[in-house]
């Protein structure tokens, strides 16, 4: 930590001391970071194709930066257009989901694999 320390004294009328520090405020977490940049992009619709059962939280990660998560769990969910919201990006568990939206769907394949910590 830094910072000044001075006084003003006069005899007889006493003294005033003055200082500042420099701190750190502690630095947003990285939720909140990732929160802040994702903000432009809040209640976005999230497709999750979720066939292998997560366990890791990807939903509510998900849901913690501000979009909001579609969760399937069943691959003929996605051959049904009219059962899907209006969906801006796909995270999907397998390969073989991939697949199926690519043929299926005709999607446009742009893998963009992804570190969640």
């Amino acid at each position: 930590m830094q910072g000044r320390m001075w006084v003003h004294s006069e005899p007889g009328k006493g003294s005033n001391f003055y200082f500042t520090i420099n701190a750190q405020i502690s630095p947003p977490s990285r939720i909140e970071t990732v929160q802040q940049k994702m903000g432009q992009h809040a209640n976005r619709s999230i497709l999750y194709m979720d066939s292998l059962g997560d366990t890791t939280g990807v939903a509510e990660r998900i849901t913690e930066v501000g979009l909001r998560p579609f969760v399937v769990n069943d691959m003929t969910v996605l051959l049904d257009k009219s059962k899907l919201p209006s969906i801006d990006t796909i995270i999907v568990d397998s390969l073989k989901v991939v697949c199926v939206l690519v043929f299926c769907r005709g999607l446009a394949l742009m893998p963009r694999p992804c570190r969640i910590d």
